[in-house]
């Protein structure tokens, strides 16, 4: 009988490109990830959105652009990275298709920081007061990619972008004053998922209907 995987495995080699860049981690953690994204994404998209899957490099340019310059986090288990990995990708080909791409995605993120989910009990892991606001901003990041399509599109436009609310709504086919209620309504569900982030309770990251693809096996 084979033995059994280390269910940390890809989590330690994505651990180690956010916090040592470890090329040869994050080279290893790409070559599995590829195919098992596009078994992700794939049956999430509508036909039209298949194509752009299928004939262009829309999944590589997406983990490639998250491993540069996404949020950084210190997932708990490969199942919780490939679920995140998995949503945040698929965000990613959803803003190309709208032609929404952030305007701030090709910038380094602040690389003193990286949010731990779940909770930390061990006083010694406690950041400084600077560190703390680093982790706070990456939580916020990841929190938002986790949010749903609308959400994550009004808080990012107005929150992070800075948009004024008539172009928020113009772009999202709204009346300026359902533009404002519903991302008073998305930052309210931010703070939520900023707690279950804290708390490492994400839930179950399929719960789109659809079930994860199986984990690539490790080398």
């Amino acid at each position: 009988m084979a033995p059994e995987q280390d269910p940390t495995y890809y989590a330690s080699l994505f651990r180690s490109w956010q916090v040592d860049q470890n090329v040869a981690a994050r080279d290893e953690l790409i070559e599995r990830c590829i195919p098992w994204l596009r078994a992700y994404v794939r049956p999430r998209l509508s036909a039209d959105l298949r194509v752009l899957v299928d004939s262009g490099d829309v999944v590589n340019d997406g983990l490639l652009g998250l491993l540069q310059y996404g949020p950084r986090f210190m997932p708990e288990s490969d199942r919780q990275l490939f679920g995140l990995i998995g949503r945040i990708v698929f965000n990613r080909i959803l803003d190309t298709a709208r032609g929404e791409l952030p305007k701030r995605a090709h910038r380094r993120l602040d690389s003193s920081g990286i949010s731990r989910i779940g909770p930390q009990e061990d006083s010694s892991l406690r950041p400084d007061r600077q560190a703390q606001k680093a982790e706070d901003r990456q939580r916020l990041l990841l929190a938002i990619e986790l949010l749903s399509d609308e959400d994550r599109r009004i808080v990012r436009m107005r929150s992070l972008e800075e948009m004024e609310y008539t172009e928020v709504a113009r772009i999202m086919d709204l009346e300026v004053g359902a533009t404002r209620k519903r991302h008073e309504r998305a930052i309210i569900r931010l703070g939520s998922m900023q707690r279950q982030i804290r708390s490492g309770d994400l839930g179950d990251l399929g719960a789109d209907g659809l079930s994860l693809p199986d984990l690539p096996v490790a080398h």
